[in-house]
């Protein structure tokens, strides 16, 4: 990218957490991302995206603009479930004990440059179904709608819309809820 373009990232998959190694985290806790080879091994997992190098990455993108959308657990203790779906949340033998999330790097969100849509607020799971995840299906879903009427979303107002399909497709005890964090500027813009 150059310092002119517009970036988006897109992550759709499994979160949780590992043992905080740097010691930037008050609850000892860091959270991650789990990329196709993740692995577990003697209690932990292997080759995760964590939080901290994720911040680290953002940093090198040197658009003048980055839209990052996060469909991922990042906290909860919940149990997969084949009924209505089940989290997107990886939990493992020797997982630290954890009372809350947090993938987004603050520091670089702070920046101006970054703003980011996550499938859910940091208590707690995302939730997918055969069909797919519904962060993504609700985004899908409204991305195609605003397209086939010739219209543009901000982020703002896709995230109303994807909260709204997430309401009508989970049950009561399983809503989650989009969250928006870094520029509000930037997710006010088409």
């Amino acid at each position: 990218t150059s310092p002119n373009d517009r970036a988006f990232l897109y992550f759709s998959g499994h979160g949780t957490h590992i043992d905080d190694t740097s010691g930037d985290e008050q609850d000892n806790n860091d959270e991650v991302l789990m990329p196709h080879d993740t692995k577990y091994a003697n209690g932990t997992l292997k080759n995760t995206l964590v939080d901290d190098r994720f911040g680290e990455l953002l940093k090198d993108i040197r658009a003048r603009e980055v839209l990052v959308f996060i469909d991922a657990c990042h906290s909860g203790t919940a149990t997969k479930s084949f009924g209505q779906g089940y989290p997107k949340y990886y939990r493992y033998n020797g997982m630290p004990q954890v009372n809350k999330g947090n993938f987004k790097p603050q520091e670089v969100m702070k920046s101006g440059r970054f703003v980011a849509l996550s499938a859910c607020k940091d208590t707690e799971t995302a939730l997918a179904t055969k069909k797919g995840s519904l962060f993504t299906c609700g985004v899908s879903a409204a991305v195609q709608k605003a397209a086939s009427s010739g219209r543009s979303l901000d982020l703002n107002e896709l995230k109303r819309i994807v909260t709204r399909y997430i309401e009508n497709n989970a049950t009561p005890d399983s809503v989650h809820h989009p969250v928006i964090s870094g520029n509000s500027s930037l997710a006010s813009n088409n």
